[in-house]
């Protein structure tokens, strides 16, 4: 903001910390959502990312994985290698019928029920990240932030 006044741009001011605001609170709630995943369920936020694409996607191989996750296929091999091999694993591979040396990837069934049960904790979690606003307040800040590109 200083740094702002100095190069003369007092008349964007409001602007930048409103946005500055905006990435504050969406840092500060992804911050409370992902810490307590890790610290209550050991679930990193790569994992969980992992299986939220499973969980809406159902059954991918590895390379349609990594595509969706965004990393490479070795990086995502190894995480599915890690996840697999854990005593209750949330993951299940499978050969690829259309493919012998693919793997299938979906979730089990206690990874569906931790997915879902995780989801709904964010959604409480962004609730009360939000709830300051009121209902009112919040469906006008939806509304304003939809008129922006």
């Amino acid at each position: 903001m200083a740094l702002a006044a100095r190069v003369g741009l007092e008349g964007e001011l409001s602007s930048l910390r409103l946005v500055l605001k905006l990435l504050h609170f969406a840092r500060q709630a992804q911050n409370a959502l992902f810490e307590r995943m890790q610290r209550e369920e050991g679930i990193s936020r790569g994992r969980f990312v992992l299986l939220v694409t499973l969980r809406e996607r159902g059954e991918l191989t590895v390379n349609e994985l990594s595509a969706r996750l965004g990393v490479s296929a070795a990086s995502t091999s190894v995480m599915l290698r890690r996840m697999s091999a854990e005593s209750s694993p949330l993951i299940a591979r499978s050969v690829n019928p259309g493919a012998r040396h693919s793997f299938k990837i979906r979730l089990t069934a206690r990874g569906e029920d931790l997915v879902d049960r995780l989801t709904a904790e964010h959604v409480k979690t962004v609730g009360e990240l939000l709830s300051p606003l009121g209902e009112s307040g919040q469906r006008q800040l939806l509304e304003l932030l939809e008129k922006l590109p």
